[in-house]
């Protein structure tokens, strides 16, 4: 938020932090593959999808990947302070291919690789928790109806 470092967010299981003159700041942890519950884990197992810092917090961002979890991190120590596994209607894990912030902070919106969008309430305690709700993806009819264009692959 501030402009002195940024993230990477590369395709690697391992995001980085540089400084604004390309210094390697940190580097997150890679998890261990071989945990089957990922909220186990240290990090993520899989490639990273997406990444954004906190709006208001500079020590705070978030990441996504193709394992299927969003990890709240501590940027400066690059160590994790909550992992967010998405609710899904059949068992295993699909990836979360994008994940935002709201304005403040309180929100957590990640879009899933089956086309919903999950969005989570990271205000518990002690940010240990996360509050679930699930936007279904929407049927063409409702687009046509509407004069929507979308895009897909």
């Amino acid at each position: 938020p501030t402009g002195d470092a940024f993230l990477a967010v590369t395709g690697s299981a391992q995001p980085k932090i540089y400084t604004r003159d390309g210094v390697q700041e940190g580097e997150f942890p890679r998890g261990d593959m071989y945990i089957r519950d990922l909220k186990n884990t240290t990090g993520h197992i899989t490639s990273c999808t997406d990444g954004t810092w906190h709006p208001t917090d500079k020590g705070s961002g978030i990441t996504s990947s193709a394992d299927g979890t969003v990890r709240v991190w501590d940027m400066w120590a690059a160590t994790q302070n909550t992992v967010i596994k998405p609710m899904l209607r059949k068992p295993g894990r699909t990836a979360v291919t994008a994940v935002r912030y709201n304005h403040n902070g309180s929100l957590i919106a990640g879009g899933l690789e089956d086309g919903t969008i999950q969005v989570w309430d990271i205000r518990g305690k002690h940010q240990n928790k996360a509050n679930v709700g699930m936007v279904a993806a929407s049927k063409f009819q409702s687009f046509k109806k509407q004069n929507w264009t979308v895009l897909s692959k």
